[in-house]
């Protein structure tokens, strides 16, 4: 898993908040809650690819970001201190053609704001 940058975004692959996705948020919660990005603000995207209809996307991404905003607070984290934003599939990391790329698509991304 990438470690969580004081200066860049990071992607995390969470398909479902079960298993190993609970084991890379519960990382996140450490690494946010370090000195290094204690008083940062964090920006959590969702992002879906292309199969279905827009709108669809756009919720489902938004309702992932939350999910993950909400599992990040659960673990200690200041709400004030994440913001869930869901961008669809306008975003694509990988080609929507093919399965992988698809899969790769389907991510929530971590964005460092800096300082509050």
């Amino acid at each position: 898993m990438s470690r969580i940058s004081t200066s860049k975004s990071t992607s995390i692959l969470i398909r479902r908040l079960t298993g190993s996705a609970f084991r890379q948020i519960d990382e996140i919660a450490k690494a946010v809650a370090t000195p290094a990005l204690s008083d940062r603000h964090i920006v959590i995207e969702g992002h879906t690819d292309s199969t279905g209809p827009d709108g669809y996307n756009r919720n489902l991404s938004i309702k992932r970001a939350v999910a993950v905003r909400t599992a990040l607070m659960k673990r200690g984290i200041e709400g004030h201190r994440l913001s869930a934003l869901g961008f669809g599939e306008t975003r694509p990391v990988a080609d929507n053609t093919t399965q992988a790329g698809q899969a790769a698509n389907r991510r929530v991304t971590f964005v460092n704001m800096g300082k509050r």
